[in-house]
């Protein structure tokens, strides 16, 4: 998401959005972002679509109904959805989180644990709550090849990943050694500015032709 402002131009996720936060908008704003998402996707032929959930968005009153409504309303099928959650979300230890996390694994939505290994999420969490795929924080994945500690620590990750079943995405790549370590080393998935930078959706079949070429 980015805010086209009349005078500061093209703003950045990383000023606006902690200011939505602490202005309490960000509910308003992640539902308005899911649906949007949902509506583009459901004009692909077979991709799916990765969203990223605020705590306090997701612990919204039935947050799982409107996720199961959007998915009806546009016809798109829940397994191709993933809804990434940050580590923080699992600290608040309440009964709405848990019947929330429950109710969108009936519907067979996908749950991916975003920026792991930043926060002060115990493994304990991980067996609690169930994820379908855990994000490799950029922060790891930019320090790969600068020295022996970080690179055992990005394979300590992936391993957990695959002891605990879940599918592995390495964020921020922006080189292709990054890319060769982490293929090497067994990541499933790849996003970063290697790939391409954000754009918007009616580029992405422009975009996904040109990387395919070139894979």
């Amino acid at each position: 998401i980015r805010w086209r402002h009349p005078v500061r131009g093209l703003v950045s996720p990383a000023v606006f959005i902690p200011v939505a936060q602490d202005a309490g908008l960000m509910p308003d704003i992640g539902n308005w972002v899911l649906e949007r998402a949902l509506r583009d996707a459901a004009t692909w032929p077979s991709a799916g679509v990765s969203v990223n959930v605020c705590t306090s968005q997701f612990q919204t009153p039935k947050f799982a109904e409107r996720v199961a409504a959007l998915l009806r309303k546009y016809r798109f099928p829940p397994e191709r959805l993933i809804l990434e959650i940050t580590e923080d979300l699992m600290l608040e230890q309440n009964p709405l989180t848990q019947e929330t996390f429950s109710k969108l694994g009936d519907l067979k939505v996908g749950l991916a644990i975003d920026d792991f290994g930043t926060g002060f999420c115990s493994l304990s969490y991980l067996h609690k709550f169930r994820f379908d795929k855990m994000k490799i924080d950029r922060s790891f994945v930019s320090r790969i090849g600068l020295d022996e500690e970080a690179d055992l620590l990005v394979r300590s990750l992936l391993g957990l990943a695959k002891v605990m079943g879940m599918e592995a995405v390495g964020e921020g790549v922006e080189t292709e050694a990054q890319k060769d370590f982490l293929v090497d080393e067994g990541c499933d998935y790849l996003q970063g500015f290697l790939f391409s930078k954000p754009v918007p959706a009616e580029q992405l079949f422009v975009v996904t032709h040109h990387n395919a070429k070139i894979s």
